[in-house]
This record gives C-alpha cells, sequence and structure tokens, in this order.
C-alpha cells in the first residue's frame, strides 16, 4: 500500500508511514495483513476487524472471520454459526443472525434454517427468509422466487411479489421477461410494465428479438408454429416445426424441411428430408436417401443429392473448409468448397490437407502417396506390394508408413527417387 509500511514493536504489530514513521494504526494487533479497498485486516485475540489506511475503523475488531466475496466491497463477517454482512462504509447491512450470507450482482441472498431471504447492496430487505428458493438475475426487474414447489416473481425494489408462487416454473429470459410455465403452457411475462406479454398458450415458446420478430412458438391445441410479431401480435404459419441452426430457420411443413431468413421467407426452392449443419457455414442435406450439401451464405446447393446415405456419414468437410472428401460405394474423392469435383472416386483413404497436400492410398494400399490441392498426385507404389486378401488378413502398416515419410521428405528436401534421404534430421 503507497506510503505505508506494516512494523513489527515488541511482538505487536501496527502500521506507519513510510516516509515520516508517523503511526497510523497502534501496534497493538496480533496480526496485521493488507486487504482490498485500501484497508488492513486486524488480527486481536483471535478476533477479526477491518481498518481503513488512515487508521479508523471500518468492522470492529470482533468477529471469527471476515470474507471479501465480490467486486461490491461487501465484507461478510462470521460470529460463531452466524453471518452477516458489512458495506465498504463499515455500515451493517445484513445483520448477523444469519446461517449463510451469499453476494451476487443483482443482491444479497441471505439463509435461515431452509429458507431464503434478499437484501439488496445497500442494505435494503426485499424479502424476509421465508421462500424455499431465491433467484437472483442482474437487471432483470425482478427475482425468481419458490414456495413449496411452485413459482413467482418478487420485485427487486422492495415492493413485494409480482407474481404469487402459483406457477410450475419461471425462467429468466432477457430485459425484463421471463417464462411462465403452467399446466404444461409456457407465456412470456414483462417484470418491468408487469404484464403478460403472450397468453400462456404455448406448447413451445422461443424467443429471438429480431427486427421484426419476438419469436415463435407452437400452439398447444393444434401443431403448428406461430410468430409473435413487435406488437406481441399472433401470426399463424403453415409450418409444424422451426429451430434455429447456425443463421438459419429450418422449417418443417409435411415432412419435408426448408431454409427460411430472418424475415421467416422461405430463402431456398427446396425441400428436404433432413438438414443437419456441417461446421458453421455449410449444411448436409438429404433427398430420397441422398445426400449433398447446401452453402449457408446463400443456400445454395453446391453438391448435389446424389450420394446414398448410410450409417456411417459420407460427407466430410475439411478442417480448412476449402474442400470436402465425399464417399461413394466406399471410395473417396475431393470436392472444392464451390463444389467442383477436384479427383475421381479412387482412394480408400483420403485424409485432410496439410501444407497444401493429402495423404491417399488407392487400391486396398498397393499405392500411396499424396495429392495436392490442385488434384495432382504423387505416388508409389510400396516396396512390398499387397493384394486385397493380404490387406484385409495381414496389414503391414509400418512399410507404408516408412514409404509415406519417404514420399514426404523426398518432396521437402526436393530429392529425386533415386537419391537418399538424409536421416541426421538434427543438422
Amino acid at each position: 500500500m503507497y506510503n505505508r509500511e506494516i512494523v513489527n514493536i515488541c511482538g505487536k504489530y501496527g502500521v506507519v508511514k513510510a516516509d515520516s514513521r508517523e503511526t497510523v494504526i497502534l501496534p497493538e494487533y496480533d496480526q496485521i495483513e493488507e486487504s482490498s479497498y485500501d484497508s488492513y485486516r486486524v488480527c486481536r485475540s483471535n478476533k477479526y476487524g477491518l481498518m481503513s489506511d488512515s487508521g479508523e475503523t471500518i468492522i470492529p475488531c470482533e468477529y471469527d472471520r471476515i470474507c471479501f466475496p465480490s467486486l461490491w466491497a461487501i465484507r461478510i463477517v462470521y460470529k460463531g454459526n452466524l453471518q452477516g454482512a458489512y458495506s465498504c462504509k463499515g455500515e451493517l447491512i445484513v445483520p448477523v443472525v444469519y446461517d449463510d450470507v451469499r453476494v451476487y450482482s443483482s443482491g444479497i441472498v441471505v439463509k435461515r434454517g431452509n429458507e431464503y431471504g434478499l437484501y439488496n447492496h445497500d442494505g435494503l430487505i426485499l424479502c424476509e427468509a421465508k421462500y424455499d428458493d431465491i433467484s437472483s438475475y442482474e437487471n432483470a426487474g425482478a427475482i425468481v422466487i419458490s414456495s413449496n414447489g411452485l413459482f413467482g416473481l418478487l420485485s427487486d425494489k422492495g415492493e413485494g411479489e409480482i407474481l404469487p408462487c402459483s406457477y410450475d416454473k419461471v425462467v429468466y429470459d432477457r430485459e425484463s421477461r421471463f417464462f411462465i410455465m403452467s399446466n404444461g403452457r409456457i407465456g412470456l411475462y414483462s417484470s418491468s410494465i408487469r404484464e403478460f406479454l403472450t397468453p400462456i398458450m404455448f406448447k413451445t415458446l422461443k424467443c429471438i428479438w429480431s427486427n421484426d420478430y419476438v419469436g415463435f412458438g407452437h400452439v398447444f391445441e393444434n401443431d403448428y408454429v406461430v410468430l409473435i410479431d413487435k406488437a406481441f401480435s399472433i401470426i399463424k404459419t403453415k409450418y409444424t416445426d422451426i429451430s434455429i441452426m447456425n443463421k438459419h430457420y429450418i422449417a418443417t411443413c409435411a415432412g419435408q424441411k426448408s431454409f427460411l431468413d430472418a424475415k421467416f421467407q422461405e430463402c431456398c426452392p427446396y425441400y428436404y428430408d433432413e438438414i443437419l449443419p456441417l461446421g458453421d457455414t455449410y449444411y448436409v442435406v438429404e433427398k430420397d436417401g441422398n445426400v449433398g450439401i447446401v452453402r449457408a451464405s446463400d443456400c445454395e446447393c453446391i453438391i448435389d443429392c446424389i450420394y446414398p446415405r448410410n450409417e456411417n456419414q459420407r460427407l466430410f468437410r475439411q478442417t480448412s473448409e476449402d474442400y470436402f472428401i465425399v464417399c461413394k460405394n466406399g471410395l473417396f474423392a475431393y470436392f472444392r468448397n464451390d463444389g467442383q469435383q477436384l479427383t475421381d472416386f479412387v482412394y480408400d483413404y483420403a485424409g485432410p490437407f496439410v501444407l497444401g497436400k493429402a495423404e491417399v492410398r488407392r487400391d486396398y494400399g498397393n499405392i500411396v502417396g499424396w495429392i495436392d490441392i490442385n488434384g495432382n498426385e504423387s505416388l508409389k507404389q510400396p516396396r512390398h506390394s499387397r493384394s486385397q486378401n493380404t490387406c484385409d488378413t495381414n496389414p503391414d502398416w509400418d512399410e507404408i508408413t516408412r514409404d509415406l515419410v519417404d514420399i514426404g521428405l523426398r518432396d521437402a528436401f526436393g530429392l529425386s527417387s533415386e537419391d537418399e534421404v538424409p536421416t541426421d534430421w538434427n543438422d
């Protein structure tokens, strides 16, 4: 601490100014240590207190323990089995009568027995310890409370209950809005205006808060999706389901799926049996048992749905996102991300591109080597060629690995097939 020094005089500790040696805290404590917010934690006869760097008492030296749990300069004090809290100004804002005290951004949760209460950071009691549980959220405008297995809302300004504990569940969404659930249905409530924004009528409800719409959900009585606009009007759609995937909404109608844009307009003229994400920028689509790839940016199908799907995934994206590996009838080929086919379906194994090259194998491992990003091959038949049967029953992959290393090293050193590969890599 600036211009302060802890001193030991005859076994007792105090604090003096470093330049003038003027006493700031008398040397009468068994222990002194620097604390946060320009203060010192002091100990005398196994009791702790807090003093400022000017020697003023912030917390009297009468507690078994003092903790600093948060960034709000609130100190939790312990006396026996009870806890309380002080502000940074030395005000006792929570009396030392509780079994547990927890500091959060939106308040101080206290517990007595099995019941919870709440104070704000200034010591205003928002509710006595009488609830089964309390969940507090920053800038939510209300606190979720529960009693006897049911949930409600409590004002964060000390005005009592906003909604009674009579709902099956209450979940915070954002900006003072809460999902309210009752009898298997969901609605949306605003704690700022203290009104329901939608009726409690939805089977599912998803808030999106886009430029045009607040959210969408399934109406409980009929299995179709409705949109909720900025005026909280409910607009019926033809879709039985809408889900969010990457930057699009995936809509289902009559068992077929398509893409919707941010305005919930169809942005793709095709319907698919299935749509799955392929990283962040592509989708795998399925039609009549065949799969292809759609680009997320414009929903254009860059690889047509002509490749049979089976239980093993048949389309793989490279880590660079520039190339795809496609499998057909057990053989692999490379495609560029614009859909152009780079190689034929001839490889038993096709690896990812690393430094512009990808490891490949052909003819059951009898031919191994690399291809570059233009599809040019650098292949070699291993010294011990094998037939299909020997590959299946007695694979000597160590030999292939050595051959692949030879190929890579010769390329790296610019050596021909007749040149000898160096072995001392430290040189």
